[in-house]
């Protein structure tokens, strides 16, 4: 690369302990074998903001941060829309010529950025997503061997399951989720990209932001605002890349997912 560009990253957090913030998330941006970063933490109502962003001022790893809390609406929202609102602040701040949006409670791997970036600028992509390696709650490596978001009903747990290990994504025995924008059933397609798997051209925000608003039958369904985006980005008909990689260190047990009763559906 003739020119490295500034690289924002954006963590949203909630009420989430301080230390586990600071020495995942955190610390793996700062570990990113890439020279020109800036960090944006974004508080919804955090009471511990403060103490998460103790230090981070004088960090020689970033050549900006800042951190700010915002009010949760009068209005009742799913927290799909939530969090999308609480992404797209922090993606206001930012002023890199890359974006990477961030949970507070995952990892990524040192050659993430550069990785994602060689390769959108070798196939003149606007974004890429990566492929994660997923964590139980206990830092134990994941099975393959379950659908994990999903707890409450083995049934549907159970065709989810097949259909991605059918699929590709899911692999019996790896804890590698090859992720995948337009993963297959038959003549059907679906996306399982996480939203922390990506790295995208800032402009790419201004042409899909996270949705904040939500139908009826999105909130009963629980579609979540990831799969949302995806949906909306691969409509886009933007360049897209995979770098085909566990570029994320992904833990179960966050807001989304949850270990089932019993380990195979």
């Amino acid at each position: 690369m003739t020119k490295e560009p500034l690289v924002s990253y954006v963590v949203v957090t909630h009420n989430r302990e301080p230390k586990l913030v600071q020495d995942r998330i955190i610390q793996s941006i700062k570990n990113q074998a890439y020279p020109h970063k800036e960090l944006i933490l974004v508080g919804e109502q955090c009471l511990y903001l403060d103490e998460i962003a103790v230090g981070l001022h004088d960090s020689p790893e970033f050549e900006h941060f800042e951190y700010f809390n915002i009010e949760k609406p009068e209005e009742a929202l799913c927290i799909w829309a939530l969090v999308a609102r609480a992404r797209n602040a922090g993606i206001a701040r930012a002023r890199g010529d890359y974006i990477c949006c961030q949970d507070d409670d995952n990892e990524l791997v040192p050659e993430f950025t550069i990785e994602m970036i060689t390769l959108m600028e070798k196939n003149k992509a606007k974004a890429a997503w990566c492929w994660r390696k997923a964590l139980e709650e206990d830092g134990t490596l994941f099975s393959g061997n379950y659908f994990p978001w999903i707890s409450d009903d083995d049934a549907r747990r159970s065709i989810l399951y097949n259909i991605w290990v059918n699929a590709g994504v899911l692999e019996p025995g790896s804890a590698v989720i090859k992720d995948n924008l337009w993963a297959a059933r038959g003549a059907e397609r679906f996306s399982t990209v996480d939203p922390n798997e990506w790295l995208v051209h800032k402009d790419v925000f201004k042409l899909v932001p996270y949705r904040e608003r939500y139908t009826h039958n999105e909130i009963c369904y629980h579609i979540t605002f990831d799969d949302i985006w995806d949906e909306e980005f691969s409509r886009s008909a933007l360049p897209v890349v995979c770098w085909q990689h566990p570029g994320l260190i992904y833990y179960l047990g966050g807001a989304s997912n949850s270990r089932p009763t019993t380990a195979q559906p």
